[in-house]
């Protein structure tokens, strides 16, 4: 497997397709448009002939602050449940840490226990819950993790 970064998003149609594709609430074209900055870092995940993105997870990373944000993860559903979530995840705060960025946080629905299984495994602990952050009834869990 083979994770590609890049830091000037240019987003890849790939990618804004599997979003659409598979995503229960896959953002607009216009918040892919609000992605493409310096302070955002896209990591990609190729199959093993590098002819078809896998997943992908996007972080946002402000200077002045040690703490990124991961703002999606995503894995194509052919993929999951084979270690391909884990391998990117911790691809991804392995180079994040190497950059000096020190904890993550992200943004989890309540109720999608298999993404809280996979960060949990990456030693994310939930910090609280935020009542109707996706929408009403629709309640997160913020999580965070050191990563240095």
């Amino acid at each position: 497997m083979n994770v590609a970064l890049e830091t000037k998003l240019t987003i890849p149609p790939a990618i804004i397709e599997l979003d659409h594709e598979f995503f229960p609430h896959p953002w607009s074209m216009r918040d892919w448009e609000e992605y493409r900055h310096d302070h955002y870092r896209l990591y990609k995940v190729f199959d093993k002939n590098e002819s078809q993105i896998d997943g992908f997870a996007l972080y946002q990373c402000l200077g002045g602050e040690d703490c990124s944000h991961l703002l999606k993860i995503m894995i194509r559903p052919s993929k999951r449940k084979s270690g391909l979530g884990n391998f990117l995840l911790d691809k991804s705060m392995k180079d994040l840490a190497s950059l000096g960025w020190i904890k993550a946080y992200l943004e989890v629905e309540e109720d999608n226990l298999s993404a809280i299984r996979l960060y949990k495994s990456q030693n994310f602990n939930v910090l609280r819950k935020i009542v109707h952050f996706y929408g009403h009834g629709r309640h997160a869990l913020a999580m965070g993790t050191g990563i240095a």
